[in-house]
């Protein structure tokens, strides 16, 4: 490679490291896996920036749900304890699904098995959701983040994906 850049045709982009033999690309699933996680990143980011817009709705439904006896303090307190949650959830699900989109579209197969475990844990995490006191908006977008997370893994175990797991254990035990 030339200090000019990357060859003719050739990226640098460290997840375009392994390629399907003889094709050039990486199996059609990951891409599409891949893809799917960083647009469940961009669902976390606007979910985290709804979060701090909608604060007034989100404090009136707090409000409704723990009655109008509620001192003004324990409401402050708990939106922003609501706020921090989601605050913080946000940012390591964004963290999450860019580093479960590298590392597997760099053909590692333990990030498979990771994403996989994770979308169990967001499946669990949503029920408990559905059952909380959240705008429709943010819940909908949770269960948008989901059906992505469903597709995600479904394309990271097809035969293809598999294949191309297995072609870059050999390729990272041949180096």
């Amino acid at each position: 490679m030339s200090s000019q850049g990357p060859a003719r045709g050739r990226s640098t982009h460290p997840a375009s490291s392994v390629r399907l033999p003889g094709t050039g690309r990486r199996a059609k699933s990951i891409d599409l896996a891949v893809n799917l996680m960083y647009a469940g990143a961009a669902l976390e980011v606007l979910k985290v920036i709804l979060t701090l817009v909608l604060a007034g709705t989100i404090k009136a439904d707090i409000k409704e749900s723990l009655g109008d006896s509620v001192a003004q303090d324990v409401l402050d307190d708990t939106l922003r304890a609501f706020n921090l949650q989601m605050l913080v959830g946000g940012l390591i699900a964004i963290a999450l699904w860019l580093l479960m989109a590298r590392l597997n579209a760099q053909g590692k197969s333990s990030a498979r098995i990771i994403a996989t475990v994770l979308f169990a844990i967001s499946t669990i995490s949503l029920l408990f959701r559905l059952l909380s006191v959240t705008p429709i908006v943010l819940i909908t977008i949770t269960v948008v983040s989901w059906i992505i997370g469903l597709a995600a893994v479904i394309y990271l175990w097809r035969p293809d994906s598999s294949a191309f797991f297995t072609r870059a254990a050999n390729r990272r035990g041949q180096s």
